[in-house]
């Protein structure tokens, strides 16, 4: 109302606008992940040659699943799949900009749970954790793009078959069997139940959802600042969002890029990486008491 806007697009916002955001979210404690998807690194020949990996593998699954039971009822979903990852004719489009997209959500959304779980473990935060709310942007009002489905139907699978994929949840929490996020746990307390922490996910559109819009600015705003740098008119909103991206070893940025890939020229991203510089982070380890080699 103050700027006579119904929605806050990060395109169409003032400066300054986007520092009084900013100054919002770290104000309130509020906490975002980012990912970075470099253009330069993903490029065409790379996004192709890992959906043919990836349905590869899919293809030798199959084959596993076929060998047991030849009339498992899987298979009909594991075909579907496999077009939509290797692009085959016929098959329900996903472009590469939808599939770099998709295979990073699961990442990324297994990454915003377990900052939020470190980032707020004391007790003061508990009762927000009754209920988790995925909300992600949709850009079509009344239907999901082939790569949103893609991931509206897989996203626990896609996190679960994926090993690399771990939730670390703080050490004090093993001893606070109330805790709210323990209504999570499976039967035997080891095992955190995707099914249950996901629970349905909604899509919305940004005009919709001020969460989305949120999100929005603060993705417009790194965007700025990794394109231009020290030029960019919104270098100033991104200093104050470092409290709210950074991780706890102080990290703000992961450029994700597909195995394969050939590594990101740091340089432009060096000056963004951090909260605070690396000796800064030594000795506050230091100060905590941990040892130090």
């Amino acid at each position: 109302r103050q700027w006579q806007r119904r929605e806050l697009k990060s395109s169409r916002m003032k400066p300054q606008w986007i520092n009084e955001v900013a100054e919002f979210l770290a104000g309130h404690q509020i906490s975002a992940v980012a990912y970075v998807t470099d253009n330069e690194v993903m490029t065409k020949a790379i996004v192709g040659e890992f959906r043919l990996r990836q349905a590869a593998a899919i293809a030798k699954g199959r084959q596993r699943v076929l060998d047991a039971d030849p009339n498992d009822t899987r298979i009909a979903d594991i075909d579907a799949l496999l077009d939509r990852v290797a692009g085959a004719p016929g098959s329900e489009h996903i472009s590469h900009d939808d599939f770099i997209q998709a295979q990073q959500i699961p990442e990324l959304v297994l990454e915003c749970v377990r900052r939020t779980c470190l980032r707020y473990s004391e007790p003061e935060w508990d009762s927000d954790f009754e209920r988790f709310r995925f909300v992600f942007d949709a850009k079509h009002p009344d239907r999901l793009k082939a790569g949103e489905r893609y991931v509206h139907e897989g996203l626990e699978r896609m996190i679960g078959s994926t090993k690399r994929l771990t939730l670390d949840l703080p050490l004090e929490w093993a001893e606070r069997p109330e805790h709210p996020f323990r209504q999570f746990d499976d039967v035997d307390g080891q095992h955190t139940l995707l099914s249950e922490l996901l629970g349905a996910r909604d899509w919305a559109r940004s005009e919709d959802d001020v969460c989305v819009q949120l999100a929005d600015v603060v993705a417009g705003t790194i965007r700025s600042v990794i394109e231009l740098g020290a030029h960019s008119p919104r270098l100033q909103a991104y200093q104050t969002l470092r409290a709210v991206l950074t991780d706890q070893d102080g990290y703000c940025l992961h450029v994700y890029r597909f195995r394969g890939a050939p590594q990101p020229d740091l340089v432009r991203y060096m000056p963004l990486l951090r909260a605070w510089p690396r000796d800064e982070w030594l000795r506050r380890v230091s100060a905590g008491g941990a040892v130090m080699l």
